[in-house]
């Protein structure tokens, strides 16, 4: 039994794969790893191997690869991005410099898809990345996300005061909260739309922002909800043991 673990900036996912199957899912706040609670693997109950992807702090990393040690004996094997894996390759001068959230995220969607794509995925920020039909990685970009921009405007100016519930609309608003959330979406629909029309390209969304993104967006797009995760699965990404649990 293998536990996948995708840990992001606001939020901590996982599951368990049982002979290729999905057999346990789990998430909590990353927030609450970082005040020191464990992973919640109280329903778990045999692992043989873990697998993790984290954009949080080293810290975090060792707790989680504490625990896994003590309860299930095993070691925890970290992915890294490399110069080339799966059939994709790294278009940044450093690769260790691209967050491995993004890499994996393309690993994934090349692996089901082995064409041109643009992969994105919608969380705390929003990343955007390119790969030809060779999987060749032409570069991304990065905005923030929708809870982001509106937490920028509520602190950087005195009127604007938005509050920060979710929003799915696009509509012109008549007061100024739903201005502020309406705008922060629509802006991350337009910066999509654009590239798709500058890199003619399937488009594939994940993130908890995605499907929001995807019900306004002018143009057709795949919905992968654990794209991150997919990307632990497939052959050939390469990862380092955690020093802890080694």
């Amino acid at each position: 039994m293998i536990l996948d673990i995708d840990i992001g900036n606001t939020n901590t996912k996982w599951r368990v794969i049982d002979q290729s199957r999905i057999s346990l899912r789990g998430s909590q706040t990353t927030e609450s790893l970082i005040n020191g609670q464990d992973l919640d693997l109280s329903l778990v109950d045999r692992l043989t191997r873990a697998r993790l992807c984290s954009v949080a702090d080293k810290s975090i990393i060792t707790a989680l690869s504490r625990q896994l040690s003590s309860r299930f004996n095993i070691v925890l094997e970290v992915a890294v991005v490399s110069d080339i894996a799966c059939g994709v390759t790294c278009g940044y001068k450093n690769p260790s410099t691209l967050g491995v959230d993004r890499w994996l995220a393309m690993i994934a969607a090349y692996a089901r898809y082995r064409e041109a794509l643009i992969v994105v995925d919608a969380g705390s920020a929003v990343t955007l990345d390119v790969l030809r039909v060779d999987g060749y990685h032409l570069g991304g970009y990065i905005l923030p996300g929708i809870a982001l921009m509106r937490e920028s405007l509520w602190s950087g100016t005195r009127q604007v005061k938005a509050g920060l519930g979710q929003s799915a609309l696009i509509d012109p608003a008549v007061e100024t909260e739903g201005a502020v959330n309406h705008g922060s979406l629509l802006s991350i629909i337009a910066t999509i739309e654009k590239i798709v029309k500058t890199y003619p390209s399937r488009l594939i969304l994940t993130g908890g922002s995605a499907e929001a993104i995807l019900r306004h967006l002018n143009i057709e797009g795949d919905f992968q909800p654990e794209l991150v995760l997919d990307g632990l699965l497939v052959d050939g990404v390469v990862t380092i043991q955690h020093p802890e649990s080694a």
